[in-house]
């Protein structure tokens, strides 16, 4: 009987000889066990030795640059005899012939396998792997080759060992340079993450803590990627009306915006400006009387329908385009021109709630023309410390009494949530204010100036006080250092007129004692949660290694 092998004439580019095969004479006492079946190689149509040790340690590495095949066929997912005796069929139903060690066609080869057979092994392709070569020759490799004996022939002994060797495999022809960058992208954001990681243990050992805490990773969702239902509660929020009737009513703010629109017509004059947010118009009417030529509203409340209303009632309908939905779907929303100035009102509570900064940015980035401008320019968002017992027992320590009743979960409620004021009395700020973070609105990120990281914080006590509670604000500059026009300012501290934002008051669990000048350190920690980006989980990491926890919903 004969043994058939498939074999085209050796050293042949020709592609006519893709079927021709010798019978090599078997005559019962020749031992075809692997080491002497005549082998043909699976990459080139080159009878490469009648050696397996010398198809694979010699003509490998000589034609193809494989210098560890065991490696390579881990790499691509061929660890046990099925796969292997798959990837033989894949291969020779390809009728493939690498001519040179550079020949880019046989890593696209192997990176087609890869593929077909993850997508077979999990389900998510159809099932066109071939499951024996085209024909009905049997090929050597298939059977004879132990492909388990061989992997561990090359110190490849368990499933751990076989997929650290294919991460490992360094041939230039058995890595997807693709996937190699992609691997190392997230190789250094993830060393980032540690560098991070790793500088908070320290400081938080070095400041006694223990070293086992981490601060809340922040969200790594967008704004844009909410979904609408995920998205409903806040858009549905602006639909009131007196939501908005409340902020017209902040003559801080309002104010301001008009002050500094109506004081500055030459920012605006025969400008395209962009509102951002544009709620019920009111910054969009005032651009548009400040000689803007064209304004584009966008908001996605349904208060936009009544925004329209106003302008037209105003005689600026000619003026105004209002387009309702996300920012982020601009192209959607069809507003397809650059603009000169972009204002928005979109500061939240603690500066950062809601996030809506992201889409201002948003706009910054993919609308604004060069040399363009936003307005305000500036927030900075700012702590102090305050000394009132009046207030801590009105609210903290309320529940520990309530007509002879104890609530704890409400008490609890109130230490790790916080509190939005709005009758925060001067004489009791105890300390002097700590900046945590500008946004300087032309130049910030949109990644990371949404996000304060373990910020240094020093508060200087103004007298013998006991710290009751921390408390955050922000201030906010129309126009930078340098920039031409009128500049107007305003705060939303415990020390100017209230507005609808008030205070963010963080109630301590154990109130602080300090003496006069002395300096209460610590770190903050401002981020979004991984389920909500825009709501804020705060941080407080305190000398003595303790932390204090709330969140912003």
């Amino acid at each position: 009987d004969y043994t058939t092998v498939g074999m085209n004439n050796c050293g042949s580019d020709s592609d006519d000889n893709d079927d021709d095969y010798v019978e090599l004479a078997n005559d019962g006492d020749t031992d075809m066990s692997i080491g002497q079946s005549r082998l043909q190689c699976l990459f080139c149509r080159n009878q490469a030795s009648v050696d397996l040790d010398d198809l694979i340690n010699k003509h490998l590495p000589a034609a193809h640059g494989i210098a560890n095949f065991a490696s390579l066929l881990v790499s691509i997912g061929v660890q046990d005899q099925p796969t292997w005796v798959q990837f033989v069929a894949f291969v020779r139903s390809k009728n493939f012939n690498a001519t040179t060690t550079e020949d880019g066609r046989l890593q696209q080869l192997l990176d087609e396998f890869r593929v077909t057979a993850g997508a077979v092994q999990d389900g998510s392709g159809d099932n066109t792997m071939p499951s024996a070569p085209v024909g009905d020759i049997d090929d050597p490799l298939m059977y004879e080759v132990d492909i388990e004996e061989l992997l561990q022939s090359q110190g490849l002994h368990a499933t751990a060992d076989l997929r650290a060797a294919g991460k490992s495999n360094s041939n230039s022809q058995a890595i997807d340079k693709d996937q190699r960058i992609v691997e190392l992208e997230l190789q250094v954001e993830s060393l980032k993450t540690q560098i991070v990681s790793m500088s908070t243990v320290l400081r938080r050992f070095a400041l006694g803590g223990n070293s086992d805490d981490v601060i809340p990773a922040a969200s790594s969702r967008t704004i844009a990627e909410l979904k609408d239902d995920e998205d409903g509660y806040y858009v549905d929020s602006y639909s009131g009306a007196s939501i908005h009737a409340e902020m017209l009513q902040d003559r801080i703010r309002t104010g301001g915006y008009y002050d500094f629109i109506a004081g500055n017509p030459l920012l605006f004059n025969e400008r395209v400006v962009m509102d951002v947010g544009c709620g019920t118009g009111i910054l969009s009417m005032f651009a548009a009387r400040a000689g803007a030529a064209k304004v584009l509203a966008v908001d996605c409340a349904e208060v936009i329908a009544r925004a329209k209303e106003a302008a037209a009632e105003n005689g600026l309908e000619n003026r105004i385009s209002f387009y309702r939905g996300k920012l982020e779907q601009l192209d959607e929303l069809k507003v397809g021109v650059k603009v000169d100035a972009i204002v928005s009102e979109w500061m939240g509570y603690c500066l950062l709630y809601e996030g809506m900064l992201e889409s201002v940015l948003y706009a910054r980035d993919h609308c604004l023309k060069p040399g363009g401008a936003v307005y305000p320019r500036i927030c900075n968002l700012l702590l102090c410390g305050i000394d009132s017992e009046e207030l801590y027992q009105r609210n903290a320590l309320y529940f520990d009494n309530v007509y002879g009743v104890r609530v704890s979960f409400l008490k609890e409620r109130c230490l790790s949530e916080p509190h939005v004021a709005y009758d925060l009395q001067s004489d009791w700020v105890a300390t002097s204010s700590a900046l945590v973070c500008s946004i300087d609105m032309l130049t910030a990120s949109a990644y990371t100036s949404a996000k304060v990281e373990s910020v240094p914080v020093q508060l200087t006590a103004l007298r013998d006080c006991k710290l009751h509670a921390i408390v955050g604000y922000f201030d906010v500059d129309f126009l930078g250092n340098g920039d031409a026009g009128v500049n107007v300012s305003f705060s939303t501290g415990p020390l100017s007129q209230v507005t609808h934002w008030g205070q963010t008051v963080f109630y301590l669990r154990s109130p602080i004692s300090l003496s006069s000048g002395q300096v209460l350190e610590f770190y903050v920690s401002i981020l979004p949660p991984h389920d909500s980006p825009r709501s804020l989980l705060v941080e407080f990491d305190w000398s003595n290694g303790t932390r204090s926890e709330f969140r912003m919903d």
